[in-house]
């Protein structure tokens, strides 16, 4: 599918990875996976050019970790949410023309909704945290919890695949959102 601005490109692959809303770089980096989540980029994309959607304002500390993988920050201006759902919109020069895009994991799912949406690709949702599930543990009310939810929702029937992390994440998708 091609979305609003897609067009096709030539070269090599183009992947859109989107971050998690408020989790980039420089969380990853505190956890101590940072090394890991962009070696694993670069050994599944070789040949791919894979953009990293952000929300870190400073890239520079990231540099040698990224190559060659390219990250997009988000501006100064714009708060994290902002840019969870405009951060498509305000790289579009970059993203146009892509054939895959990926989410991290649910808490990026707007973002790389409106990305697929947008440029179209192959939309790749990938739930390691499913952010539904884990604020029905914390007992979030339903107006929280209501837009998740719908987001989850949408993401799972654009959707062209669907990663989990564990077989209960397979089965909450299931029953809550109706993934075959």
């Amino acid at each position: 599918m091609r979305g609003l601005l897609g067009r096709g490109h030539s070269g090599p692959m183009k992947i859109i990875v989107t971050m998690s809303l408020g989790v980039g770089l420089a969380e990853w980096q505190r956890q101590g996976i940072l090394e890991r989540e962009t070696a694993a980029y670069r050994q599944r994309c070789p040949e791919a050019t894979v953009y990293l959607l952000t929300p870190d304002r400073d890239l520079r500390p990231f540099r040698d970790a990224l190559a060659p993988l390219r990250a997009l920050s988000r501006p100064r201006w714009c708060p994290v949410l902002l840019y969870s759902l405009i951060g498509p919109l305000l790289h579009w020069r970059a993203l146009r023309g892509c054939d895959e895009i990926r989410c991290h994991n649910g808490r990026g799912l707007w973002t790389s909704t409106i990305a697929n949406l947008l440029f179209g690709g192959r939309y790749v949702v990938r739930m390691g945290y499913i952010w539904s599930w884990d604020m029905v543990r914390r007992g979030v009310p339903i107006w929280k919890l209501l837009p998740v939810l719908v987001s989850e929702w949408i993401a799972c029937r654009l959707a062209d695949r669907i990663e989990v992390a564990a077989p209960r994440q397979a089965e909450y998708l299931r029953v809550i959102h109706g993934v075959n």
